[in-house]
This record gives C-alpha cells, sequence and structure tokens, in this order.
C-alpha cells in the first residue's frame, strides 16, 4: 500500500495535462509514475472524443479507464472499448432541429468511431485530420447512433485547438445567446456546456465530468477524488473533488471560484498539484 492508494486522480486534457502548445510537460509525466509508484490511479477527463483522443492514449501512463465527451462515456483504453456511455433522446430529430436551427455555427455530432459532419468545411476537416480524428460527412439520416455528444463550433481559422480559446465579440455573445436557447428549450434532455469560448458542448441530462469521476472512484474502491482542470466544463469535478486543483493561468471565471492554484499548465499542472498533495496526504 503506498501513500496515494486511496486515490483516484482525474485530470483534463487541454491547458491542464498540456501547456498552450497541446504538448504534455515531461514534468507531468514524472509525476503522474510518481504518484503511480506510491498506488494511485490516474485518469484523464476531457471533453474530447475517442477520436480525439487517440493518439494521446499512449503518451500518458493511464491506470484507469478514461472520462469522455464530458463525462458522457468511460472508457478502456487496454481493450479500446467503451464501457459505460449516457445517450441524449431524440436522435435524428433532435440533430436536424439543431443542424437548421443554428446555421451560423458548426454543427458536428462526437461518435465512437469517427466524428460526423453535415456540411463541407476544408479547414475544419484540417483540424480534425491535425489530432488524427476520423471524421465523415454524412446526411443527418445517416447518422449512426446513440447519440453521445453534438458540439456546435464557431468559424475555423487553423487546425489549432487555441483558435477556440478566444473570438471576435460579436461571435462569442452570440455563442452565448445560443448556449442559453439550448439550455431553455433543450434542458430537459441534455446538458449544455462552453467548453471554450467557441465551443459548445451538449451530452445527456445529469452528465458532467465530476459525477462521473465520482462513480468511477467509487467503482475502483478510491476513497478520494483529486481532480484538476481549467475550464467551464471543469467545474463540476472541481467542485465534487476533495482535493481540486486549477493552473494558475486557467480561465478567470475559475481562477475566482475559490479552488486551490497550482502551478501553470506550461511549467506542469499535475507536477504542482502532487507537490500540494505530499505536504498534506
Amino acid at each position: 500500500m503506498g501513500r496515494f492508494s486511496d486515490i483516484l486522480m482525474a485530470s483534463d486534457f487541454d491547458r491542464t495535462l498540456t501547456d498552450f502548445q497541446s504538448v504534455i510537460p515531461q514534468k507531468n509525466i514524472d509525476a503522474i509514475r510518481e504518484f503511480q509508484d506510491e498506488g494511485g490511479l490516474f485518469t484523464v477527463a476531457t471533453g474530447r472524443s475517442v477520436p480525439m483522443f487517440r493518439k494521446y492514449m499512449d503518451l500518458i501512463p493511464i491506470n484507469a479507464p478514461l472520462v469522455l465527451y464530458n463525462g458522457a462515456a468511460v472508457y478502456d483504453s487496454d481493450s479500446r472499448k467503451i464501457i459505460e456511455a449516457q445517450e441524449i433522446p431524440g436522435g435524428h430529430k433532435l440533430v436536424k432541429e439543431l443542424h437548421d436551427r443554428f446555421p451560423k455555427l458548426w454543427l458536428e455530432v462526437q461518435g465512437v468511431e469517427h466524428h460526423y459532419l453535415f456540411d463541407e468545411n476544408p479547414m475544419r476537416e484540417k483540424f480534425l485530420d491535425f489530432f488524427g480524428a476520423s471524421h465523415r460527412t454524412i446526411s443527418v439520416e445517416e447518422l449512426p447512433m446513440p447519440l453521445i455528444k453534438p458540439s456546435f463550433s464557431g468559424t475555423f481559422y487553423d487546425h489549432t485547438a487555441a483558435q477556440f480559446y478566444s473570438g471576435t465579440k460579436d461571435e462569442l455573445e452570440y455563442i452565448q445567446k445560443v448556449a442559453e436557447e439550448l439550455r431553455r428549450d433543450y434542458g430537459d434532455i441534455m446538458e449544455v456546456d462552453i467548453a471554450m469560448p467557441r465551443i459548445i458542448d451538449m451530452q445527456a441530462k445529469n452528465v458532467s465530468k465530476g459525477r462521473t469521476a465520482r462513480r468511477l472512484a467509487n467503482k475502483l474502491g478510491r476513497k478520494i477524488l483529486v481532480c484538476c482542470g481549467d475550464g467551464l466544463n471543469d467545474v463540476s469535478m472541481l467542485r465534487e473533488a476533495d482535493y481540486p486543483y486549477v493552473p494558475s493561468d486557467c480561465a478567470p471565471q475559475v481562477l475566482d471560484m475559490g479552488f486551490n492554484v497550482t502551478v501553470s499548465c506550461n511549467t506542469g499542472t499535475i507536477y504542482g498539484a502532487l507537490q500540494e498533495l505530499k505536504k498534506i496526504l
């Protein structure tokens, strides 16, 4: 039994486990291994899908199932299978309504094998190719079920994730307006999160990173949940955590919520969190 044998640590991926350039600092990798050597279980809890996260799975020393799609699915990286998924009801009818109602945004449905697109956009396809995410452009009627996670994006300018952290005043206000309308009109069947300033994520009602991470900790027999995150879609798991940590360069709204602040994501958020844990556990 090591000093961390009662702990599941769940970390967000973008700008928490990675730096601003989407590179994982070596300090984080070393800290995860040190944590695991003392009995800790480590996983990633991210809004990313299986296709968007697949190329990173072997780069991170994960020893617990992954929490993907903002908590809508739990994925076993060893067997390469989803072991738990929570579906949004409404199927093709709902997807068509979303696509037709908000034509100024780009809708995609993040499936298990592919991301499904309904309009041609070369820059968006370049973005998905950069992350190794397989994608298909299809009609709504061809969309395979279950419906796990639809997502709206603003304009695609390049292939990086950094483009979604800022935007024009008009676009950001419009995305806020769309999110409010989605919550008003579909809030009985799904959760709506602004994952980045120019991305809106949707998942089944009462699904969140926090609830899924806690349920996973209980299933694995871990009494203590440690969570690290930087964005608004991480707030649920930060609030659920026994020990929540945010990087010093996280979203300003999150920084003001009273969570434990550690070093910047460029320095190594997981490294910083582990140093703090060693002082108190």
